[in-house]
């Protein structure tokens, strides 16, 4: 059923998503033919101008569209009237979440991969090319040649904390839009009331917890050939993977607890 669920949602998200993915991709490519012309040929800047800032409008109206849909999605299929429907299907509550959770995501990484791919193609020409595949590989060759393994789990690990950390700022709004929904009235305040405290807690928990890990691994003494500075260089970067995760558990917890047992939707 989960299946049917994110099937559901791509579809009902990717109408107001996707022209945006197509128009920031379009512009790239205008841009980047308006960009070899005004350089081999000194063409009227104006255009080439015009053209960059229609780009970056839409970078920025794509990022804050999936945003607002992933909001909107969420509120009006399990907090508002739709949610008489949505509950009376042989759904689970977490399967809901879920779905809504792994939508948001997706669409997310998606927009940061297609912006980040046409940033590097109007930026890029043969020689930028080939100075970019040098880096890349001399950077591969000192990962391998002093971290070896452990380099690439650094890189996993930096990989982590964005999804992870992504994952828990999602859950979070939709814990706290919960928590606003108890309220009788001013749910909407109630809910921006519930974003602040819940980020708060966030941040105290877990800056407290990352610097009490770190300062323990900092002062404890080890004996043989594995120091202090190998322990922290191999797991201080997965401390705030571990964070996160509790943290999206807590607020998954806490969201399914109350759209399962406390939801009002008068």
């Amino acid at each position: 059923m989960l299946g049917k669920l994110l099937k559901y949602e791509i579809k009902a998200t990717a109408r107001n998503i996707l022209p945006l993915y197509g128009a920031l991709i379009l512009l790239a490519l205008i841009n980047k033919i308006f960009i070899g012309r005004e350089i081999s040929a000194g063409y009227n800047i104006y255009p080439v101008g015009i053209s960059i800032v229609l780009y970056g409008v839409i970078m920025v109206a794509m990022f804050i569209t999936t945003f607002i849909v992933m909001i909107l999605r969420f509120y009006k299929n399990l907090l508002s009237d739709e949610g008489y429907l949505m509950f009376t299907l042989p759904v689970k509550t977490w399967h809901n979440i879920t779905a809504k959770l792994i939508t948001s995501i997706m669409w997310i990484v998606l927009g940061m991969i297609i912006t980040f791919a046409t940033l590097i193609f109007l930026a890029f020409n043969k020689d930028s090319i080939m100075l970019f595949n040098y880096r890349v590989a001399s950077i591969i060759r000192d990962i391998n040649g002093s971290l070896g393994i452990k380099g690439y789990m650094h890189i996993l690990s930096l990989m982590l904390i964005g999804i992870t950390q992504l994952a828990s700022g999602i859950l979070m709004l939709y814990a706290a839009m919960s928590i606003g929904h108890l309220f009788k009235s001013q749910r909407v305040l109630a809910s921006f009331g519930a974003v602040i405290v819940l980020d708060l807690l966030s941040k105290f928990i877990g800056g407290t917890g990352i610097f009490t890990v770190a300062f323990s691994m900092n002062n404890f003494h080890v004996t043989n050939a594995l120091t202090t500075e190998s322990i922290i260089s191999k797991y201080i970067l997965w401390i705030p993977v571990i964070i996160n995760i509790l943290f999206s558990a807590a607020y998954f917890i806490l969201t399914n607890y109350i759209l399962s047992k406390r939801l009002n939707l008068e």
